[in-house]
């Protein structure tokens, strides 16, 4: 005798539909909002131990040791630049995501990193022994600048390195005020489009009841003559 099998079925769930996995809290905002506390108070603290002579202790010296390597002198914008990282995690600025905004600032950081480490434009620096000195480079313009220096110097020399300097600052400058005057236009032409829409309804409404206000008024002129036609003997 052939055997049938039978199948068994799982009874639906009401409404016909399964139920949709339980999603577990998201930790991203969290991660964001320490990251950019981390890195206020980063800059906090280094601006303490650099300006107000604070003793930052063995972290502090090596936070600065570390910074000044990699940028050189330029590491008095170095807490600036930490704090307003840190402000932009925690609120997101437009201007700063737009593409010429974060491109003028990275050009203009080159060609900075690059002026100290050439000593170029008249910022002068020490005497310079060799290539990646971390002395010099510390006195300088940090691993960053050195490395430009280096492609630059053995490319175009040192007149060509000052002639990218000036480009460079130019450039970046030209990008960085470009994308802040366009987006000052955009948010003055939708501030300008917004009282543009409430003058409109300002007016339209004043419009409106001055049109009501003239009938009321015809019609009752209309009202008293008719009265006036009605007591009047024939």
């Amino acid at each position: 005798m052939a055997t049938t099998a039978t199948r068994t079925r799982k009874a639906p769930t009401k409404g016909g539909a399964r139920r949709a996995p339980a999603r577990r809290p998201a930790r991203a905002g969290h991660g964001r909002e320490l990251a950019a506390l981390a890195l206020i108070a980063l800059g906090a603290f280094l601006g303490a131990v650099l300006f107000l002579g604070l003793g930052g202790g063995p972290v502090g010296a090596g936070l600065e040791d570390l910074v000044r390597l990699l940028v050189g002198r330029a590491v008095a914008l170095a807490p600036l630049v930490l704090v307003l990282a840190g402000v932009h995690l925690l609120v997101p600025v437009p201007l700063f995501r737009m593409p010429p905004f974060r491109l003028g600032a990275a050009v203009l950081a080159g060609a900075l990193l690059l002026a100290l480490a050439a000593g170029a434009l008249g910022l002068g620096g020490v005497a310079r022994e060799g290539w990646f000195d971390p002395s010099t480079m510390m006195a300088l313009g940090g691993l960053g600048g050195e490395a430009l220096y280096w492609l630059t110097d053995h490319t175009v020399g040192q007149v060509g390195t000052d002639i990218l300097v000036v480009l460079g600052a130019v450039a970046g400058l030209v990008l960085l005020t470009g994308a802040s005057i366009s987006q000052l236009i955009r948010l003055s032409g939708r501030g300008a489009a917004s009282a543009g829409l409430a003058v409109g309804r300002g007016v339209s409404a004043a419009t409106m009841t001055a049109v009501r206000g003239g009938q009321r008024v015809t019609q009752g002129v209309r009202a008293r003559r008719e009265a006036r036609a009605a007591r009047a003997p024939a």
